[in-house]
């Protein structure tokens, strides 16, 4: 099954697990194994996130909404985490101001996942894609 993550509506804090919606509500439902039921959290629907299924150099998932760096050529480049409808997939994007530089899709590839440490998302910590 699919994981998401947002952030709570009552106080604020992240919660991953399963995504499910109505028009008036916003869910995270997380299995509760020691008492056999699910948690359900209300969430705010503008800070949803699916997760890719990759994880960065740190062990740490990696969620649509996620701003990463990766340290190469003896620079830092700071990107964020994006899905695409057009292509069905999540790509790396590479942010100049408000233009979107390069689309580059997101690889499971051993060599380019090491390189990869997320340190923030977009809904948490938008300032550090002002950083480049």
């Amino acid at each position: 099954m699919r994981q998401y993550r947002a952030k709570r509506k009552d106080n604020g804090e992240w919660v991953q697990g399963w995504y499910w919606c109505t028009p008036q509500y916003h869910w995270i439902g997380i299995w509760n194994d020691a008492y056999a039921y699910m948690d359900n959290f209300d969430v705010l629907p503008e800070t949803v996130g699916q997760s890719t299924g990759l994880k960065d150099k740190n062990g740490v998932d990696i969620f649509d909404g996620d701003i990463y760096k990766i340290e190469c050529m003896g620079g830092t480049i700071i990107e964020q985490v994006m899905w695409a409808d057009i292509n069905a997939g999540f790509y790396r994007h590479d942010r100049h101001g408000d233009r979107i530089a390069g689309k580059y899709a997101l690889s499971n590839r051993e060599d380019f996942r090491l390189g990869i440490e997320v340190i923030g998302n977009v809904h948490s910590n938008p300032e550090l894609l002002e950083q480049k």
